[in-house]
């Protein structure tokens, strides 16, 4: 199974508002000439993942972005393994008093990164290509977020084929004003079906802090069913700086 996919999925999602999950993608696109710098760390069994990205937006709804991964492996360098150009655009945002409703679509593409760069991204299930739809309802107390993608994760056996499906829930104990420092915590659901049977179903507690522009947030992922697959928790720390 692809340890890699939910950086992938974070990177997608480029936020412009503190209100993002931990592994489950977001709907938020920033507003036009916004940027947003950040890097991910995962980590499943003794593999780290690190994702570093850069985005803009372009027009209110439509997001820009690239995004590299690079894999550190026991026995082996810390190498590069895809740099993607991806986008996002906003299909729907509805405003009601004390909430808003989104639905985004995404998509994300591989370059071309070398030789070694391809062979650690087939070793280690980092996708190619991947396109998916987010929604959510935000509001002052609290956001859930459903998301489903589909990637194409390139292995030493060839091309399969990766669907994911996410639902998040968060909850602010105390919402504070804009600029304000203000923690969430969230409980979320992950399912992965690969070709071939392959599949896991994961669930994740986590908590993100955010004050201005900086965002912090940490979860771990626990596999609670697995088919055709034995499949390690995740703990995954990430750090986003926007402006």
């Amino acid at each position: 199974m692809s340890r890699a996919l939910a950086l992938l999925l974070g990177f997608c999602a480029q936020v412009g508002a503190a209100q993002e999950p931990i592994f489950v993608t977001p709907p938020v696109t920033m507003y036009q000439f916004g940027g947003v710098a950040g890097v991910d760390v995962e980590r499943a069994g003794r593999t780290t993942a690190v994702s570093t990205e850069a985005a803009i937006g372009l027009l209110p709804p439509w997001t820009v972005s690239v995004h590299a991964v690079g894999i550190d492996d026991p026995g082996a360098a810390f190498e590069l393994a895809r740099v993607h150009v991806g986008t996002r655009v906003r299909l729907v945002k509805v405003d009601r008093p004390r909430e808003w409703l989104l639905l985004s679509a995404y998509g994300a593409v591989a370059l071309p990164a070398g030789d070694v760069a391809r062979e650690v991204a087939e070793s280690h299930g980092v996708p190619d290509v991947l396109f998916g739809l987010s929604a959510a309802r935000m509001a002052r107390g609290g956001d859930s977020f459903g998301d489903v993608a589909v990637a194409r994760v390139p292995t030493p056996a060839g091309s399969r084929t990766v669907g994911t499906l996410g639902l998040a829930w968060g909850w602010r104990p105390r919402p504070g004003g804009y600029g304000e420092l203000e923690g969430q915590l969230f409980g979320e659901a992950r399912m992965q079906y690969a070709e071939r049977g392959v599949a896991v179903l994961g669930l994740a507690p986590g908590f993100l802090v955010h004050s201005k522009n900086t965002v912090f947030k940490l979860g771990v992922l626990f596999p609670v069913w697995e088919r055709e697959v034995e499949a390690d928790p995740v703990v995954r720390a990430a750090v986003k700086v926007l402006f």
